[in-house]
């Protein structure tokens, strides 16, 4: 289990935890634990949205920093026609 800070289009930071999950097959499944859920609540994310994540290293110091972004879905007749960047408001409910 590793936890980590990752940054939003808008400058929150976000505490996540992640862990590997065991698999019988040869390709590990990385899960995404602590925060993930809050996260998704107040994006209000939805199935056909995407989330991205990044790695920046500062080539300064080497240190790394994290960032996501969200791309909301775009429907038209109730099929994903584009996505479009997350417009920076947080909902306050969490389910």
């Amino acid at each position: 289990m590793v936890d980590f800070d990752v940054r939003d289009e808008c400058g929150h930071v976000w505490k996540f935890r992640i862990y590997t999950r065991k698999s019988n097959n040869k390709y590990r499944k990385p899960v995404l634990t602590k925060g993930w859920r809050e996260f998704v609540c107040r994006k209000e994310l939805s199935i056909d949205d995407k989330v991205e994540f990044y790695m920046d290293k500062q080539e300064a110091d080497g240190s790394v920093e994290y960032r996501v972004t969200v791309r909301k879905a775009v429907k038209v007749f109730g099929a994903v026609f584009a996505h479009k960047p997350f417009s920076g408001e947080v909902s306050n409910d969490i389910v």
